[in-house]
Parts: structure tokens; sequence; C-alpha cells
């Protein structure tokens, strides 16, 4: 699994996402839907803004990696070979950034504290 650039950050899925008013992309929706947040975070830890190949031979990669998860889902469902950027959604840091204030502001903490949280 890729490095997490925002480790000070909380991570949201799509619905707390769309709960602060950020824009998903559908294609994020299907997959958290389809294969749970669990692989949704590490796979866009490691491919968020990044190209991914999907052919069919995906399909038949039954590894729990989740990397292979999600070209599983994408080569059934779209059953072709594809080519892809996948968005960054959740993975954002303005997405991270504004879920982990609004999670601050919810427990109570102080701007002071969340700036330095935040930095």
């Amino acid at each position: 699994m890729a490095n997490d650039l925002f480790p000070n950050l909380l991570f949201p899925t799509c619905a707390e996402c769309a709960g602060i008013d950020m824009h998903v992309p559908e294609m994020l929706w299907d997959i958290e839907d389809e294969c749970g947040f669990d692989v949704l975070k590490p796979f866009l830890l490691e491919y968020a803004g990044r190209e991914l190949r999907v052919t069919p031979k995906d399909a038949h990669d039954y590894s729990d990696d989740p990397v292979a998860v999600v070209k599983r889902h994408l080569s059934f469902a779209l059953g072709q070979r594809l080519k892809i950027t996948v968005p960054q959604g959740p993975a954002s840091r303005e997405a991270r950034l504004r879920w982990t204030i609004h999670q601050a502001l919810r427990q109570g903490q102080s701007l002071n504290t969340i700036s330095k949280r935040t930095g």
C-alpha cells in the first residue's frame, strides 16, 4: 500500500463527503458500495490521481488485495479493457481537511487545536 501523504487528516467515506457537500464521482460510490470502504481507502491511497489499466483477465484475480478487488469489480462492471485516471474523491487533501475540521468542530475542539492538528 502507498504511503499516506496526510497521516494527520481523517479519511471520509463517500457518504461522509456528501454530508459536507463534497462531490464524489459516481465510480467511487460504486466501488465503495460493491467492495466496501475497507477496500476503497487503500485503493485510493495507492491510485488516486493516477492511471489504472483494467483488462478482462483482472476478472479472474481473486486475491484479497484492494487493487485486485477493485480491478475485478471494474472488469465485471464494464466487461472490457480500459485505462482510466482514478479520481481523488475522499483521498484528496481538500476532502480530508474538510472532514477533519468538521469532525473536530463537532467534538468541540478549539480553532487553535484544529489549526495545529491540520497544519
